[in-house]
């Protein structure tokens, strides 16, 4: 091994700093932000990887420089200051190998603990504040020195009060991906007007990804939109950001965007936005997932002619003229993903579909002039956390034989779970477990 060629070593330090995809066959490992359309996160999809990766380097000098390059291309620092970044990309000025930085933790377990206890004494914590992640200034400082960067994932940032002159930057037109993580403190959630100021920055942007996000009520009238052209977009707005800035982001991806998913929007200004900007790219969407269960309209999706793919939380959306006689759609999938807030042992119940809701998706599937004429797969999709209680099977069953009569895959991962748990029908006729 010590004496293979450069070139080679350098393609199994590639292989050993992979994501695993041993979750599932395509790699999806997380519901609901786990469409391979949607961006990913190398390092975070196995964070074992950067590990695995320099303790094979440690086993041979000739090892350390392919390795210490394959680490620097995929550059994850968790507490990125610039003295941090300097430190690891100065020597041999390494900065035009970077291809993607990723700074902060993901679900970072310090800022969880500091959150959690601020919340149990009603009070600060006596846990400092967690210190990982990136100031704005600090990552326009790393933009401009990595030429070759193409995509960018921070999960906390850090200083957010410090002033910031973006007309003194130039667009990064390398970055296509860019993924903003989940904050538990509102403190450290950049504010909409930066948010949208840094996002004028990248104008080759195809995938972005975002969560929590500050101050969305502020206007942002004086800001023109983003030129660039999306191709996929993920929302997550289940902490209650109420982002109304969809038109706003889509004005220039009319004609690209392909992939549009949004998660957790309850109130009706976000509700509306959102609405909004799937009739604004109706003629290319081809993708739509939609979580959360809706209190007001839903858009009319006929002049969605090419939607191959839908995903929705509440069943009452489905209607007899949401869709086009002649639709394109190929997969549908409903979802369960909210809790009950009640456990069955040490597992969250979740709130599955009632028996009338299945049986009026089965109804539809079985009318005789054959709803979604080229439907391939119904899908349901659950959380793997929570348990499922007083599970419908019946109506499951004849959800599956309809579609098996239609020839249509029936894809439910827990129905052999369900099928046989005694304590599914014990619980369905009442009998106290």
């Amino acid at each position: 091994m010590t004496d293979l060629p450069y070139d080679i070593l350098y393609r199994i330090a590639e292989e050993v700093a992979a994501p695993s995809t041993t979750q599932r066959p395509d790699g999806r490992g997380r519901f609901p932000f786990d469409h391979p359309a949607l961006l990913p996160s190398v390092l975070a999809a196995d964070l074992d990887a950067a590990k695995n990766l320099r303790s094979c380097a440690l086993t041979s000098r000739s090892w350390s420089a392919p390795a210490s390059t394959v680490n620097i291309r995929h550059l994850d620092i968790w507490r990125a200051s610039q003295e941090a970044i300097g430190a690891a990309l100065a020597r041999n000025e390494r900065y035009e190998l970077v291809h993607h930085f990723q700074t902060g933790r993901e679900y970072c377990p310090d800022c969880m603990t500091h959150y959690t206890e601020r919340a149990e004494d009603d009070g600060p914590s006596a846990r400092p504040p967690c210190a990982n992640g990136v100031s704005m200034r600090t990552l326009l400082w790393t933009l401009r020195r990595c030429p070759n960067m193409r995509r960018l994932t921070v999960h906390e940032w850090l200083d957010l009060d410090a002033p910031v002159d973006y007309s003194t930057y130039a667009p990064f037109s390398t970055i296509t991906s860019f993924r903003l993580g989940l904050s538990q403190d509102i403190s450290r959630r950049v504010a909409l007007r930066s948010f949208c100021q840094l996002l004028r920055l990248l104008p080759s942007l195809r995938r972005l990804s975002f969560g929590d996000i500050s101050a969305t009520d502020a206007s942002i009238d004086d800001i023109p939109p983003p030129d660039f052209q999306l191709e996929s977009l993920a929302v997550s707005d289940a902490r209650g950001i109420r982002f109304a800035s969809y038109e706003w982001l889509l004005s220039n991806s009319l004609q690209s965007l392909h992939t549009f998913w949004v998660y957790g929007v309850f109130d009706e200004k976000s509700e509306a936005s959102y609405i909004g900007g799937i009739q604004l790219c109706s003629q290319t969407l081809r993708t739509l997932y939609v979580f959360g269960r809706s209190r007001y309209s839903f858009p009319n999706l006929q002049s969605c002619a090419q939607l191959e793919e839908l995903c929705i939380e509440d069943t009452h959306l489905l209607s007899a003229d949401l869709f086009d006689p002649h639709a394109s759609l190929r997969r549908l999938s409903i979802a369960a993903t909210s809790f009950t807030g009640t456990h069955r042992g040490d597992r969250p119940v979740l709130v599955f579909f009632p028996p009338d809701d299945l049986q009026r998706l089965t109804d539809i599937l079985g009318k005789p002039y054959n709803a979604f004429p080229k439907l391939e797969v119904l899908s349901i999709e659950t959380s793997a956390y929570g348990d499922i209680v007083d599970a419908p099977i019946e109506e499951l069953r004849a959800l599956r034989t309809t579609c098996e009569t239609r020839g249509i895959a029936f894809h439910f991962p827990r129905m052999v779970e369900l099928e046989s748990d005694p304590r599914a029908d014990l619980e369905r006729w009442g009998v106290p477990l």
